[in-house]
């Protein structure tokens, strides 16, 4: 599973189809955190020849809000609607599948293509 969408780096340069895939998902069920690295690649063909990223980007969700992001997820506790224990296995979703619906909802990725 991975996400694709076009991209432009911070040295201007911009990257069609970029190959998106979640690397590392962390989640704290206590203090009702997770963290999301997220690994980018020019394209699959790169990330399957093992090629180094051209960017890294993490995500945290710390109950309602999301670091990173101008993201206040319209109301509703981010944490508890994505990555509870309860909703994981109410979805029968693992936590990588989870973090993908998550990020399809924030602005960066609404236009992303899942691949």
């Amino acid at each position: 599973m991975a996400l694709s969408i076009d991209i432009i780096l911070d040295n201007g340069i911009e990257i069609k189809n970029s190959y998106i895939v979640v690397n590392t998902v962390s989640i704290k069920k206590e203090s009702k955190y997770t963290m999301i690295k997220l690994l980018f690649y020019k394209d699959k063909d790169s990330k399957d020849a093992n090629m180094k990223p051209i960017n890294t980007k993490y995500y945290e969700i710390n109950g309602l809000y999301v670091s990173g992001t101008n993201t206040k997820n319209k109301g509703d506790f981010t944490f508890d609607k994505y990555f509870s224990i309860d909703v994981l296995n109410k979805l029968n979703n693992n936590s990588i599948k989870q973090s993908y619906n998550y990020l399809k909802t924030l602005d960066e990725f609404i236009n992303s293509t899942d691949i």
